[in-house]
């Protein structure tokens, strides 16, 4: 092959096989990087990806030869078509992760030449960067940033594989990142952000979605009691509400089955709603976890929130599109208790086959007293509490009519039970009437000042529509068991494990029961710090995008940021970080007091004497030979080379230097 013009090829670079140094540093890095995506994987794909990168370690060890191609393409779709058979596909997240392990891990396995190396060294830096579309926190950060610089250390130790070491090019690395480290800050800080994530994916349909449905149906709640993941975190501005008036708005559930709440048939026309002008407003930011669902959680009742989110007419924020990453976004609600809509939007009346002939019977009982909506809803949050019903963590399973049995027969149940019955009785009695699904209460963290809503803190209740005045808030839990409401469920669920809730709630006994010993409160404090620094992460580097990078600049000190302004000071920052790092290396570059620098200036009076040096010379051949060619300088030039072979081969000192300096110096040839 010949290069245009008639120029010669140059020659193929040998296939030298990697260091040993390289090779298992390239197996290390390969395994830590595989780590968090084997988590997600089924255990037999664990199982074959740990044994293949065994069986090239092994491969090593014993200096065998690596398979050959027709076992290694016999692997190649076997494990391709096992992933295929799991997952039903090779596209998404979780499928994709799998077959990138396994071929990252079958390239590992013929690893027996440089390029090879390099090239796994590149499928490694691929697998760390696939990690971000799980999980994108600062651990995983932190542990991706470790890999990544294993990966650059590994890519010193290929290049220069006889003369550089693992701890030098350790160093190096070091040294690269440092350097680096300034201007990737400044580039993070300037660089003009577009909205949206770079690391936004959506979810597989395989995988499981935490979190409320838009439904509920006896047990659909109750079995978030146990879920401590965060469903999303609130920054107020100013203050907040009390605790028994955070209740975050996420759906209106108008049609109900006899068993099941839906919601309305039809889209919500988009509305805007003015506060009380003698209510007090809120305004807050949320910062929500991936739901893929449209629907935005909002204090109860919202009255604006940041576009392009908007508020339809049933008082519920919706964003433009499925919500499958985290994302931030500003509202501001009013605590108004009447929430007036359009008049022709009503909730139907119950149906009398969906629900039974006694509970038909209940209800007109209750409207047969006289009076209004809030009337007759008094009257069944009176019922609740005078007879023996209770709330419980655990309800009893109920069969075909949940209602029915709930309030003949078993009495017990969680809020979606109590909303449920209450939402059925009013419709029942002549009344509109509906279930809200949403979050009540959260979790302040004292180390940020701002909320934790957790998904065991989801919570049903239900509106009323009071003639003349709206749609009411009516929460039948709180009825039943305040506590619920005024401590949050966290603290029942303790109180729950300590018996507390057997016999009621006992005041002085909760307080007993709720106080945490000093290794459990040490704890608490730790998650909650751990839990403030994600939170801060969160807000400005992983939803740091036009808004969070224009405050900050503000907070900097530039009013109005442009790109234009960006782009110049992002540009004018680079060229001077440029030029520093030019002038620090130069000035490395240039010799300083070294041994060699005496030592060439040594060479140099010999060349001007006449005694040329020779290329693979040492130091004390050519002193002997200058010492007899010019033997009444023999003592200096003695002096010269042994000091300047102790400072190469033995450690060095201040004053050998010195001498070396001042012999080189006094040296006089003819």
């Amino acid at each position: 092959m010949k290069l245009p013009f008639g120029l010669p090829a140059p020659p193929r670079a040998p296939m030298r096989p990697p260091s040993a140094g390289a090779l298992y540093l390239l197996f290390a890095t390969t395994a830590l990087a595989m780590v968090p995506h084997l988590l997600r994987q089924p255990a037999w794909l664990v199982a074959v990806v740990v044994a293949v990168l065994a069986w090239r370690v092994v491969i090593a060890l014993r200096d065998a030869r690596t398979p050959g191609t027709l076992v290694r393409a016999a692997l190649s779709v076997a494990m391709a078509a096992l992933v295929v058979v799991q997952y039903q596909t090779i596209f998404g997240r979780t499928a994709g992760s799998a077959l990138l392990v396994s071929f990252t891990a079958l390239k590992v396995l013929e690893t027996s030449s440089l390029r090879d190396a390099m090239f796994g060294n590149i499928l490694v830096t691929i697998v760390v960067l696939a990690a971000f579309l799980f999980d994108q926190s600062p651990a995983s950060a932190a542990y991706g940033l470790a890999c990544l610089l294993l990966v650059i250390v590994n890519f010193s130790t290929l290049v220069a594989p006889g003369s550089l070491s693992a701890r030098r090019a350790a160093g190096l690395t070091t040294r690269v990142f440092l350097l680096g480290l300034p201007i990737a800050l400044v580039a993070y800080v300037l660089f003009p952000r577009l909205e949206g994530s770079l690391w936004g994916f959506a979810p597989d349909t395989s995988e499981a979605v935490t979190g409320l449905s838009d439904r509920i149906e006896p047990g659909s709640v109750s079995r978030l009691n146990l879920d401590d993941a965060v469903a999303f975190r609130v920054d107020f501005e100013g203050g907040a509400p009390a605790r028994p008036d955070l209740y975050w708005r996420t759906l209106v559930l108008e049609r109900f089955d006899g068993r099941t709440w839906h919601r309305a048939d039809g889209e919500s026309r988009d509305a805007a709603f003015e506060a009380d002008q003698t209510a007090e407003v809120f305004r807050y930011e949320i910062t929500l976890e991936a739901t893929d669902t449209r629907w935005l959680p909002v204090l109860d009742l919202p009255v604006s929130v940041e576009r392009p989110n908007r508020i339809n007419d049933l008082a519920l924020a919706r964003a433009p599109r499925d919500v499958r990453e985290r994302t931030r976004y500003g509202a501001a609600s009013s605590p108004a208790h009447y929430l007036g809509t359009d008049p022709r939007r009503a909730a139907s009346r119950v149906a009398a086959p969906s629900v039974s002939e006694d509970v038909l019977a209940l209800a007109r009982a209750f409207a047969a007293a006289g009076g209004g909506a809030e009337a007759v809803a008094g009257r069944i949050l009176s019922h609740f509490r005078e007879q023996p019903f209770h709330y419980t963590l655990t309800p009893p399973a109920v069969g075909e009519r949940p209602v029915h049995e709930f309030l003949f027969d078993t009495r017990r149940g969680y809020c979606e039970h109590y909303a449920s019955a209450f939402a059925t009785l009013m419709r029942a009695a002549g009344f509109d009437a509906r279930v809200v699904l949403g979050y009540q209460g959260g979790e302040r963290n004292p180390s940020g000042g701002y909320y934790i809503v957790r998904q065991y803190d989801a919570h049903a209740w239900a509106e009323i529509r009071v003639a003349g005045r709206g749609w009411k808030r009516i929460d039948p839990t709180a009825a039943v068991a305040p506590e619920r409401i005024e401590m949050g469920l966290d603290a029942l669920r303790r109180l729950a494990s300590a018996g507390g809730l057997a016999d009621g709630i006992d005041p002085a006994r909760v307080r007993e029961l709720l106080q945490l010993d000093w290794l459990d409160a040490q704890a608490r404090r730790l998650r909650l710090l751990g839990d403030a620094f994600t939170h801060q992460w969160n807000t400005w580097v992983m939803a740091y995008g036009p808004e969070q990078q224009r405050l900050l600049l503000q907070r900097l000190g530039v009013e109005a940021p442009n790109w234009t302004w960006m782009v110049l000071a992002l540009t004018a920052a680079a060229s001077a970080f440029m030029l520093v790092t030019w002038a620090l290396l130069s000035g490395a570059g240039r010799e300083g007091e070294t041994p060699r620098k005496y030592y060439r200036r040594f060479i140099r009076k010999l060349d001007r004497a006449g005694l040329a040096s020779e290329p693979d010379e040492g130091p004390r051949d050519l002193g002997n030979r200058a010492a007899a060619r010019f033997p009444g300088e023999a003592r200096t030039i003695e002096r010269v080379t042994a000091q300047y072979a102790a400072l190469v081969y033995a450690p060095p000192g201040r004053a050998q230097l010195a001498d070396l300096k001042r012999a080189v110096r006094e040296l006089k040839l003819s």
